[in-house]
């Protein structure tokens, strides 16, 4: 799998840390009315409460995409096969539940037919439901909404 291959870079000049974060810079960054169904309606205070809150005791440090969706990743159009990933912009160290999440996140969304939780359970069935920490994803999922 490609995320694999990816987070088996353990150590390269990767500028960005994405498991930073800074109080002052997050709250001026984050839009309030973009935010997932989940957070709607919670001042920007709380959210970051609940991120410092929840934040993972144990990290598994890889080389993270840091933006790992669907529309990122690319496809052959005859055999599905994944030839490569784009919008590297994000591209940095930080736990693999990172990429695990945004992916989980956007394969949950049913406006797509090819999207919704049947796809969310093919993908971690392959994964291995066993690897991916549920308290994490939901860390990682929020932690989005910052950026």
């Amino acid at each position: 799998m490609g995320l694999r291959h990816c987070w088996s870079v353990r150590r390269i000049g990767v500028p960005s840390d994405a498991r930073t974060i800074r109080r002052s810079s997050v709250l001026r960054l984050i839009d309030l009315h973009e935010l997932e169904n989940d957070y709607l309606d919670w001042p920007g205070e709380e959210l970051l409460a609940e991120l410092h809150r929840t934040r993972p005791v144990v990290e598994d440090v890889v080389v993270c995409h840091g933006d790992l969706t669907p529309e990122n990743i690319l496809l052959d159009p005859t055999t599905c096969r994944v030839t490569g990933v784009i919008d590297v912009g994000r591209l940095g160290r930080a736990d693999r539940h990172l990429d695990l999440a945004l992916t989980i996140r956007e394969l949950a969304i049913e406006d797509e037919p090819w999207f919704g939780p049947r796809y969310v359970k093919r993908f971690t069935n392959r994964y291995g439901s066993d690897l991916i920490d549920p308290d994490r994803i939901a860390f990682y999922t929020l932690l989005d909404e910052f950026f």
